[in-house]
């Protein structure tokens, strides 16, 4: 093993980020906080030294990144300006995303060199023990758990590996059992549709599908997809860089392959084929262009491949890019697509509608408290704020993800909870036992604060309160339990419950 060291500065690691893998399975399972991020970057503009980050030279131009990845990540989310410097560590620039800074403030972001280790020639031998000591002893990653599991979906899944395509056209490694996780990928889409591709969701798959049968009508599609990928790409060795290249295709060709698109016929290979690798090509030469992109879609994609790529919000919006940039390139393609496009948007336009108008209503109904509550005490019961009032904004909108469900949560936190001073404007007999005031205030602490400080008796307590909110709207015990349809009707059932119980608020307050 050879380790090598040099320095970059930051706008080229941007400029060329579709070169570095940052989820290969040598990660953390830590995500930084916005106030981790925003001390880096000030970090960074005080050009302080900051952790080496530790890449792993898959060739000339890839890598995977193995220590480093938050760092990479937060300083790619600040040049596309998805977060800004902090007021507490920034007084000057406080509040200012990288596009609001002067230009002589964005020379020093760009210009600042980041330590870079590179490691070349590696046994497995070697990079599990350095992998390994860089992770504080987390000696097994997320293949290597995988590989633990018996079962017939975890070998239906080994077999998947071994084919060509895996061997031929992928450039991603197979180091401690990395392709195991792409194929466990491949399974999720094949079995389950788009879905989110983490750890944990393969993992459930391969933990309940012990018994799976490979020559299913499940088995046989994903064997016929990647039957199809083999031949169409079987002259173009290593043309897959990262994760999120091999998920999207699949998806798409899966999506296609359920509207009647004929897999065995050689000019769809030949169309595919030409089409991916150009679309590729296309991303490579607008992502390094950096700020100077003129492509917006093409920016978007990448930031869904750098950032949270195994998610199923991230894998829709590549897969919505590529959709449009293959019927737009051929389209006849679009057969392909119709029956799905118009069944997706009437239900999207449909959960849209309804949350709108909850929310509306929502906010008509606390309108009306205020003006009864304000004829006798000279104050609004809910106080508006900037805050409050950027919070109608979130809660008008369907959620998709457990991220959007936490800002909803600290949305509605703020307009009810904190809006009505904590709720010591609303008389204590109007406040009930099972209030879903409550239930806000219990959930946002789970998102915000650590639940697991204090007593054991204490802790648990929290723990049954935390779990009983999930089982009342879901059935289900956390949030990491719940897909997007609980997520919806979670958000549905919490608004009519918060409809009923402001009636019943400004009903008392109205007869007091």
């Amino acid at each position: 093993m050879r380790i090598l060291k040099e320095k970059k500065p930051l706008d080229k690691l941007y400029t060329r980020r579709n070169r570095y893998d940052l989820q290969p399975d040598y990660q953390r399972d830590k995500v930084w906080t916005k106030d981790d991020k925003q001390k880096l970057l000030d970090s960074i503009l005080n050009e302080w030294d900051i952790p080496k980050v530790y890449l792993h030279v898959i060739d000339e131009e890839n890598y995977e990144v193995v220590d480093g990845q938050q760092r990479l990540s937060t300083v790619y989310e600040f040049y596309d300006s998805e977060i800004e410097l902090s007021d507490e560590y920034s007084k000057k620039f406080g509040g200012l995303t990288y596009e609001d800074l002067p230009d002589k403030i964005k020379d020093i972001f760009d210009d600042y060199e980041l330590d870079l280790v590179l490691i070349e020639d590696a046994q497995e031998s070697e990079l599990k023990e350095l992998f390994a000591r860089l992770q504080l002893g987390k000696a097994l990653n997320s293949g290597e758990k995988l590989n633990a599991i018996h079962g017939n979906l975890r070998n239906f899944a080994k077999e998947i590996i071994e084919t060509n395509f895996f061997k031929k056209t992928i450039s991603l490694k197979n180091t401690r059992h990395s392709h195991l996780s792409i194929a466990g990928q491949l399974c999720i889409l094949g079995i389950k549709g788009v879905e989110n591709l983490k750890f944990k969701d393969i993992k459930s798959l391969f933990s309940s599908n012990i018994n799976f049968n490979k020559n299913s009508v499940q088995g046989k599609n994903i064997s016929e997809i990647l039957n199809f990928l083999n031949k169409s790409f079987s002259d173009n060795s290593k043309i897959f860089k990262n994760k999120a290249s091999i998920t999207t295709l699949f998806s798409l060709l899966n999506t296609m392959k359920n509207n009647n698109f004929n897999l065995s016929k050689k000019e769809n290979q030949t169309k595919i084929s030409k089409f991916y690798i150009e679309f590729l090509e296309q991303l490579r030469i607008e992502i390094e262009k950096g700020s100077k992109s003129k492509n917006p879609e093409f920016v978007i994609y990448q930031s869904n491949v750098t950032q949270g790529a195994d998610s199923i919000t991230a894998l829709k919006k590549r897969l919505s890019i590529v959709r449009t940039k293959l019927v737009s390139k051929i389209p006849e393609f679009q057969k392909y697509f119709e029956l799905l496009d118009n069944e997706l948007e009437l239900i999207e336009l449909k959960r849209k509608e309804t949350i709108k108008s909850l929310s509306d209503e929502l906010i008509e109904k606390i309108v009306g408290i205020n003006t009864i509550y304000k004829a006798d005490n000279n104050i609004d019961l809910f106080k508006n704020t900037n805050e409050n009032l950027k919070g109608t904004l979130k809660i008008s909108k369907p959620i998709t993800d457990s991220d959007n469900f936490k800002t909803l949560i600290d949305s509605l936190y703020k307009f009810i909870y904190e809006g009505s001073g904590s709720l010591s404007r609303i008389p204590n007999e109007l406040l009930l036992d099972d209030s879903i005031f409550f239930d806000i205030k219990h959930l946002r602490t789970d998102f915000f604060h650590d639940i697991e400080h204090g007593k054991e008796t204490k802790i648990k307590s929290k723990q049954e309160i935390i779990i009983g909110i999930y089982q009342k709207y879901t059935g289900k015990n956390a949030i990491e339990e719940l897909e997007i349809g609980d997520l919806i009707r979670f958000q549905k059932s919490m608004y009519k419950n918060l409809l009923t119980e402001l009636e019943y608020l400004r009903t008392a307050i109205k007869s007091a």
